[in-house]
């Protein structure tokens, strides 16, 4: 048996029988899965897969890079939005199929904890769950997450893509030449959905997500 922690992440789409496209959104999550999992590579044990139809995404992630998953699931959202995902995050042990590095194939106590938080999720109605070693942690980046996820469920799609951009830029100006809009729009836009306020939380996120995996 291995007895080594792993960052086992179920995720689960919110209503996704009122997709009306369903062929559609499949090659978009598709491509996203695709372009997430070359990205990050050097992250997983097991990468990404859709383990049910549309509905379900498996993946897991070694505890060095778990600072990772904050990143990961930005990239997911950014792609169904509107649509809405589910996470349920859990740092525990896997008891079978590790060496196959296919998430499909495995299964320990991780899984099935992660399993009973999308459960929780979906009677609390929330979008994060994440249990790692640390219960300080994990109520406050549980807490802050869903809070943070209610108000990005409001951004339009063009937001969401100058948040993004600005994210990554980190300069109006160039966001603007992206979008072929002037600088003064990009600026009302990211003042409008407090994209300071949002990029600070997330900052943090992923500072506390590398502290919580020292410790």
């Amino acid at each position: 048996m291995n007895k080594k922690k792993y960052l086992v992440v179920l995720t689960d789409i919110v209503d996704s029988r009122k997709i009306t496209n369903r062929q559609a959104f499949r090659r978009a999550l598709n491509r996203a899965i695709l372009r997430v999992n070359r990205m990050y590579i050097h992250a997983f044990i097991a990468p990404i897969k859709i383990q049910k139809g549309i509905d379900e995404l498996a993946m897991v992630i070694k505890p060095q890079y778990q600072n990772t998953v904050y990143t990961i699931m930005n990239e997911l959202n950014n792609t169904v939005a509107p649509v809405t995902m589910r996470y349920a995050i859990v740092r525990g042990k896997i008891d079978t199929g590790f060496t196959q590095h296919d998430v499909s194939k495995m299964d320990g106590d991780a899984f099935h904890k992660a399993a009973a938080g999308i459960a929780l999720l979906k009677e609390n109605e929330l979008t994060i769950y994440i249990k790692t070693d640390n219960t300080y942690f994990d109520t406050h980046f549980q807490a802050q997450a869903n809070l943070l996820q209610i108000l990005k469920n409001t951004w339009t799609i063009k937001q969401r893509k100058i948040y993004t951009l600005y994210k990554q830029l980190n300069n109006q100006y160039k966001v603007a030449q992206k979008m072929n809009v002037s600088q003064q729009t990009i600026s009302k836009v990211l003042h409008s959905i407090q994209a300071k306020q949002v990029l600070q939380v997330e900052q943090s996120f992923e500072y506390w997500l590398t502290i919580c995996n020292k410790q």
